[in-house]
């Protein structure tokens, strides 16, 4: 069952590499998009709505890096200190080379376990990021939204006697054009 979960957890990651090798450039163009004027907003609703967007990504970011590090150590480092102090057998962290003899696993079993909990973290680290990365990209783009709604919502302009300012609703209307284009 691990073997199988980590091929399945392999070809997952080969769509988010060919996403980030394949589609970088779009990647750039959405980041240089979010650091624009326009994203930034001028408003200070639309500010505390990006604000709040970023700080809840930075501790969900943390909060994921740091679980991501505790099932780490608990799978690969925990056996490990076990291992030191109550000798307890040691298994292989990601899968057991079954194609190899039991004498050849046996006696590259060091070897084996460095590599694969060496990989292990690093696929870890590789995973932190690109999903933190995907999620952050959406996180904006829903802050953007909430301001873009909040934007909109205040757009009606109203006179101080509750007449309608036909110039000023002209003028919001052309900045409303120019801003969808």
């Amino acid at each position: 069952m691990p073997e199988l979960i980590f091929y399945f957890c392999e070809v997952q990651n080969a769509f988010k590499v060919y996403m980030v090798i394949f589609k970088s450039h779009q990647i750039v163009q959405a980041f240089n998009m979010m650091d624009s004027d326009i994203f930034i907003g001028e408003s200070e609703e639309h500010k505390r709505i990006t604000i709040k967007a970023k700080l809840l990504f930075i501790k969900a970011f943390k909060v994921y890096f740091w679980l991501c590090n505790a099932g780490f150590a608990c799978n690969s480092i925990v056996p490990f200190i076990s291992f030191l102090i109550f000798r307890t057998k040691l298994y292989l962290p990601v899968c057991n080379y079954y194609f190899l003899s039991d004498e050849t696993r046996d006696h590259y079993f060091w070897y084996i376990l460095t590599y694969q909990t060496y990989c292990v973290y690093n696929h870890m680290m590789y995973n932190i990021s690109i999903d933190t990365f995907m999620s952050g990209l959406i996180l904006m783009g829903l802050a953007q939204f909430r301001a873009l709604n909040d934007s909109l919502k205040n757009i009606k302009c109203v006179s101080k006697n509750k007449i309608t300012d036909e110039a000023e609703e002209r003028r919001l209307r052309t900045e409303l054009i120019l801003f969808s284009n």
